[in-house]
């Protein structure tokens, strides 16, 4: 995915968050692009897990993609459709 500039500052805790699911073998972040990719295994809900780690850890960045900020997903898929609608 690809985070908004605004809310970059806790990429690290959402990587952190990412990273103790099972089934997520590792997350690469970088701040100043803001990609979030996430190596996970093949049968892992991975939009739910991000799903739910994005409402735990970042409650403002799940109120953006909610309202329909641009996140983009690998495969022209956003996490706000594919996570909460």
């Amino acid at each position: 995915i690809k985070v908004p500039k605004q809310h970059r500052k806790k990429l690290h805790k959402l990587k952190d968050a990412l990273e103790t699911h099972p089934g997520v073998k590792s997350v690469e972040v970088n701040h100043q692009t803001g990609s979030v990719l996430v190596h996970h295994e093949h049968d892992t809900p991975i939009f739910e897990v991000m799903h739910k780690t994005v409402e735990t850890v970042e409650v403002d960045l799940l109120t953006a993609l909610i309202e329909g900020e641009a996140v983009e997903l690998a495969g022209g898929f956003s996490l706000g459709a594919a996570g909460v609608g």
